[in-house]
């Protein structure tokens, strides 16, 4: 789902754990973005986060490993 900074609460509270990606050409919107996400999370009782960084030397089987990780 495509959404804007103005929409992004309503967005967060409609979709709780919900995988997110999060991008933009605007950094400080980027990372509002993820401050809000993440300050939701912890509301939710989320106390974990991973993050990957993905170019073309990822181990990508690492990192769906990970994911299929339910601990």
């Amino acid at each position: 789902m495509k959404t804007t900074p103005a929409k992004l609460s309503q967005v967060i509270d409609q979709n709780p754990g919900a995988l997110v990606w999060v991008s933009g050409d605007e950094t400080l919107l980027v990372n509002e973005a993820c401050d809000a996400f993440r300050q939701e999370a912890l509301k939710q009782g989320y106390l974990q986060r991973e993050v990957n960084h993905v170019d073309a030397k990822t181990d990508m089987q690492a990192i769906l490993s990970s994911a299929n990780t339910l601990s």
